[in-house]
């Protein structure tokens, strides 16, 4: 019954587009942020009253769906305003006029869309961190039919901000399974694409310009790779395009028409990731400020009621999650913020943070290239490269070439946008200012990135929004300096070339090898090149290992893939959890670390989409959510534990081991 989200956006699309009169991709922008609302509000309604299951959200959808419907008839039919359904045919007539270069690259943009959307959905959420409590928050919720905190041993699955997971939680009961999970990232690829040559558009920028926008955000590696996965800084990155598209509609049309949206856009975004917060107060300062600088007296009372409002409603949508989290953490915020905020703010910090964010975006897949640079950040940082107080605890800096969703760059994407940002307030036209107010909001993010982020060796993802924010800048250059027709095609054949390692060869959903390992192909061609250059192999391993890996979404057993950035713990939880299928419990207790792998165990056992036993529950937890397994009537009568060398069990739990393995082990309780 997923289908029946398509069909509402479907139909508010309709009724936007017919009956507001904006254009398509505004339309589209617009229906995108009232789904991700709808979502909200249904999982914090249905929470109040533990009703968060499959036939209440269902008949929400379908609800919503039916009056969507009888409203467009209403206005079609009582209003006969059936002749606006000709706008669609009149939108789409100049499409037969399209350039032969702007062909090619909408077929890119398809190609690369097709692509990422055949991987989304054919394989299995497998990041990282989404193994340990995006993925596993949400199947959380579901035994509990309720997203209210729960004790648990990985507190990041009650603090971190949840409106990714909130869709996927709706995807996943509607489906019955995680097949659909990853579409929540992909859709949000798709927006971005759309609202980078929306905002093209709003600059005043040709259809060519704005089809090259779309073009460069199609491209960009994290982007990407991203888009087939369950992490969040995709989809935070669309909201925050979204907040600063409807922001500066604000500014230049003085109307209070988008505040609705932009307060959505605001709202959505600090909902999906605590980073927005500081890339969203960018976007207002340097938009709103500046708004505020450059429009009459009468229009600045109008706009400071729009922006009072904004920051109203947007802290409204959060009010949840600012509740739960002040109940249980005494503070409406993440409680580990002193892990990744710098310990000191000062002009020293901002500026190493700012060089070593800029070298991570430089790798390249020459390896020794990347030994250089860093060579060179380092003998220029000197003791300030591994400062502790700017620099996430553990962590060692060094450029490397990653094809993966947590760390990979975007070389070309930073080396023209970096330009973009340097060079248009000095060449901008006098008539144009907003981009320039749109440059401000760039370059302010960047900033209070670097000054309040400690530097992570995954930072490129948490990066992410600002490249989405940037993709327009560089089509402006274009527009005002009109290249040869030549070095046009150039760049967009070096950007597509570019790419095709993150559409293939992703370190956990890669298509490559197409073929097993047992194929021709494989076996004689391949194995063969590198057999006469063996050097190959080892400088460029990492590139080339993946030909070599018998992995592969298009033939490699789901459940596999779910082990994909982690093989080593696969045989071992598959042993476990084929034990515990076995014992046919009712209750199971779950004894982990903060960091350890807990959705697998739900998918081993196929209760990561569904009510049913085993349940699970967190034992001797010692997170301060605790406090919620009091009344608990979940009393396990076996353990999984992936602590092995503490045990840190309550003293009072005597048990005894079942099965031992080296990453986990099953205990049976005396």
């Amino acid at each position: 019954m997923v289908v029946v989200i398509l069909i509402l956006f479907l139909l508010l699309f309709t009724l936007h587009f017919l009956f507001d009169g904006e254009g398509v991709r505004d339309a589209v922008l617009r229906t995108y942020l009232i789904i991700f609302g709808l979502c909200a509000i249904i999982v914090e309604i249905l929470s109040i009253f533990n009703q968060l299951e499959y036939q209440a959200v269902l008949i929400f959808w379908l609800g919503v769906t039916g009056i969507t419907a009888l409203l467009i008839l209403y206005k079609l039919v009582i209003f006969k305003e059936i002749n606006k359904l000709g706008k669609l045919k009149d939108r789409f007539k100049s499409v037969r006029q399209i350039s032969k270069i702007n062909v090619y690259i909408v077929l890119i943009i398809g190609l690369i869309l097709l692509i990422t959307l055949i991987i989304a959905v054919v394989a299995p959420p497998n990041n990282y961190d989404s193994m340990i409590y995006h993925m596993a928050r949400v199947a959380e919720w579901i035994q509990h039919r309720s997203v209210n905190y729960y004790s648990t041993s990985i507190a990041r699955q009650n603090y971190s901000m949840p409106l990714a997971e909130y869709m996927i939680l709706n995807l996943q009961l509607l489906s019955r399974s995680d097949r659909f999970a990853n579409l929540v990232q992909w859709s949000g690829f798709l927006i971005a694409i759309i609202a980078a040559s929306e905002i093209a558009r709003f600059f005043r920028l040709s259809r060519s310009g704005q089809l090259l926008a779309a073009f460069f955000t199609a491209t960009l590696p994290m982007a990407i790779l991203q888009s087939t996965s369950t992490q969040n800084d995709l989809i935070t990155g669309v909201f925050c395009m979204l907040f600063a598209y409807f922001l500066l509609r604000i500014v230049k049309l003085h109307t209070w028409r988008y505040t609705i949206f932009a307060a959505l856009a605001f709202g959505l975004a600090l909902l999906t990731k605590g980073t927005a917060y500081v890339f969203c107060a960018a976007i207002g300062l340097a938009i709103g400020g500046v708004g505020l600088f450059i429009n009459k007296k009468e229009i600045r009372m109008k706009l400071v009621r729009s922006f009072l409002m904004i920051i109203f409603c947007g802290l409204i949508i959060n009010t949840g999650v600012y509740v739960r989290n002040y109940e249980l953490y005494s503070h409406p915020l993440s409680t580990a913020t002193d892990r990744v905020t710098n310990d000191k703010i000062s002009g020293g910090v901002f500026y190493a943070n700012l060089i070593r964010n800029a070298g991570i975006q430089l790798a390249s897949p020459v390896p020794e290239l990347d030994d250089v640079l860093t060579k060179i950040v380092a003998a220029h940082l000197g003791e300030s490269i591994s400062d502790p107080r700017s620099t996430f605890i553990g962590s060692t800096y060094q450029i490397q070439y990653y094809v993966n969703e947590d760390e990979a760059g975007n070389l070309l994407h930073f080396l023209l946008i970096t330009f973009s940002v340097l060079l248009i307030p000095w060449i901008i036209d006098s008539d144009n200012k907003i981009i320039g107010i749109y440059t401000g909001a760039i370059a302010l993010s960047v900033i209070l990135f670097s000054i309040l982020f400690k530097w992570q060796p995954w930072g490129s993802r948490l990066q992410l929004p600002i490249f989405l924010l940037g993709s327009p800048l560089m089509v402006y250059l274009k527009e005002k300096y009109q290249g040869s027709r030549r070095l046009l095609s150039t760049i967009i054949i070096v950007f597509s070339l570019y790419t095709i390692p993150y559409l293939i060869l992703n370190e956990t959903r890669p298509l490559v090898p197409f073929f097993r390992e047992e194929s021709p192909l494989r076996s004689r061609v391949i194995r063969k090149i590198f057999s006469n250059y063996p050097y190959l192999y080892y400088e460029y391993s990492d590139v080339i290992s993946p030909f070599y890996v018998d992995l592969s979404v298009l033939h490699t057993e789901r459940k596999t893939l779910y082990f994909s950035s982690n093989m080593d713990i696969y045989q071992d939880y598959k042993l476990i959890i084929d034990e515990v299928n076995e014992l046919n419990e009712e209750c199971i207790g779950l004894h982990l670390d903060s960091n350890d792998w807990e959705y697998p165990i739900w998918t081993l056992t196929e209760r990561h989409a569904s009510v049913g036993n085993p349940q699970f529950v967190h034992v001797a937890v010692n997170d301060i959510s605790n406090m919620f397994s009091r009344g608990i009537d979940c009393i396990p009568s076996y353990i999984i534990s992936t602590q092995l060398d503490v045990r840190s069990l309550d003293s009072g739990i005597e048990h005894e081991i079942l099965i031992e393995r080296p990453t986990i082990a099953l205990l049976k309780i005396r």
